[in-house]
């Protein structure tokens, strides 16, 4: 018999997408450690037919100083993203407030813009404004697995 009991994915860094109130997307890095929706712990395998799909359309801003983010996150805010990771474990003072936002697009990808082949990704619908959040913690939001 199998269990319905879905166990957090402990140090495996999970990538998953949100929109917030406005349709726009973000991803969100969980770093092995941060909540994830449980809509989407198994993960997100189109990653490719997304970035296909996605133009270089942008600049970004960095919300933090552009030293400390990765060019995976450069690549995603390119590309219209709002890009989030766990609070980084070196900077003690960030430990615990959530998800930090390290880019945001100058011209953001909104959720009816997805075209239809798309539609089947699994997004988390959170009621924040990417642009006056720069600390997401979703488990307030939605239903989410976190360390115990």
């Amino acid at each position: 018999m199998e269990s319905d009991h879905i166990l957090y994915p402990e140090g495996l860094d999970v990538l998953w997408l949100a929109a917030d109130r406005k349709g726009r997307l973000a991803s969100f890095a969980s770093a092995g450690r941060g909540p994830v929706p449980k809509s989407q712990i198994e993960g997100f395998d189109d990653w490719d037919d997304l970035f296909a799909w996605l133009d270089v359309r942008s600049d970004q801003e960095y919300s933090v100083d552009s030293e400390m983010v990765y060019e995976e996150a450069r690549s995603f805010a390119a590309k219209g993203l709002y890009v989030y990771d766990w609070s980084d474990i070196h900077r003690t003072a960030a430990i615990g407030l959530g998800y930090e936002r390290l880019c945001r697009p100058a011209e953001p990808v909104l959720l009816h813009a997805l075209p239809p082949n798309l539609v089947r990704i699994p997004i988390s619908r959170l009621d924040v404004d990417f642009d006056d959040a720069p600390w997401v913690d979703p488990s307030g939001l939605v239903a989410c697995l976190s360390l115990a």
